[in-house]
């Protein structure tokens, strides 16, 4: 058997730093998780107003034929603050077709958001925006039937319920 040398045995400040080493790597991947959870869309666009229709399969409100609505629809009234639900850059912000006025939030990994029937838009391409921001105003512009706004979540460019990402973060962000 061969004797153990002195550059064999840990010390106890070795250990202690190695500990320290250990929580600090731990503590920077928490804290890149905390992160990367603040830049997800786990609020609703408005303060107030009522859900008025859900993600996924409905009666078109027009035609009264079978559709897939893409988003949450909020109502309250014309005007009302309108707000990202997460920080990130403006990619669109004009009229879209069926949407009207719209603004289109990019957030980083795969994740984009969409706010639809706008009476106006507060925000240009290119902004920076920070959770909560006024990107527009509730309105009825585009095919709608009434002062609303139409929310999306997009992740790798397909259509998410919104629902799922804002009870998540009912749970998640309480404090």
């Amino acid at each position: 058997m061969l004797p153990i040398g002195p550059t064999q045995i840990a010390t106890p400040d070795q250990s202690f730093n190695a500990g320290v080493a250990g929580a600090m790597g731990s503590l920077s991947a928490l804290t890149d998780i905390v992160a990367s959870l603040h830049s997800v869309p786990l609020a609703q666009p408005l303060t107030s107003g009522e859900l008025t229709s859900g993600f996924g399969a409905r009666s078109d409100p027009f035609t009264e034929n079978f559709a897939f609505h893409t988003g949450l629809d909020y109502s309250a009234p014309k005007g009302t603050n309108v707000h990202v639900t997460a920080p990130g850059v403006v990619v669109y912000a004009a009229r879209f077709g069926d949407y009207g006025n719209t603004v289109e939030v990019d957030h980083g990994n795969h994740i984009r958001t969409r706010y639809g029937h706008l009476s106006q838009i507060g925000v240009t391409v290119g902004d920076r925006l920070e959770k909560g921001d006024i990107i527009g105003f509730v309105g009825s512009t585009g095919r709608s039937t009434g002062p609303h706004v139409h929310y999306e979540v997009w992740y790798d460019d397909v259509v998410r319920d919104p629902g799922r990402f804002i009870r998540a973060g009912h749970d998640v962000l309480k404090n």
